[in-house]
């Protein structure tokens, strides 16, 4: 349901575009990875797409945040994704897919872009969509990050 199946498809157009980058999917994977790392190397992506198969602990998501301009969440189903705060927490914007609450937690052009559709090609156009206001984006990430006080004073308020 988290579509690293589009992500590695859009990495896929992309390169067709001529367009270089690298793609880390990190985290436990449902299924035994080993027929994504063989598709992997059969397409020739083994090389730009990393598999971090297991649980991340807090003290490592930094640092793999750190490596990277955009966090990318093409879901196929979601009601929400815990690594949004994580992600703008670092300055990273978001490139998610139009579903369940994601449209609500990445402000389009502000902290992240929302791809059209749920496919291959809409990921890749939002992706090169994000790449080139890549600045301007992680400012809006920045910003959006809430603050345990914000938290606390938007709870406060509602309870007034």
């Amino acid at each position: 349901y988290k579509g690293a199946d589009l992500a590695i498809d859009a990495v896929a157009e992309l390169r067709r575009r001529g367009v270089d980058l690298r793609l880390t999917i990190a985290g436990d994977f449902w299924e035994d990875p080993a027929p994504m790392r063989e598709d992997l190397a059969t397409r020739m992506l083994a090389d730009v797409v990393e598999l971090r198969v297991g649980y991340v602990p807090d003290e490592e998501i930094g640092s793999i945040l750190a490596e990277h301009h955009l966090v990318v969440a093409p879901y196929r189903s979601a009601t929400v994704s815990g690594i949004a705060p994580l992600a703008f927490a670092t300055g990273r914007p978001m490139v998610v897919t139009p579903v369940g609450g994601l449209p609500e937690a990445v402000e389009h052009g502000v902290s992240g872009v929302v791809a059209d559709a749920v496919d291959a090609v809409s990921v890749a156009d939002a992706v090169l969509a994000a790449a080139e206001q890549l600045d301007e984006l992680a400012a809006g990430a920045a910003a959006s990050s809430s603050r345990w006080e914000d938290v606390a004073s938007a709870l406060l308020a509602v309870r007034a």
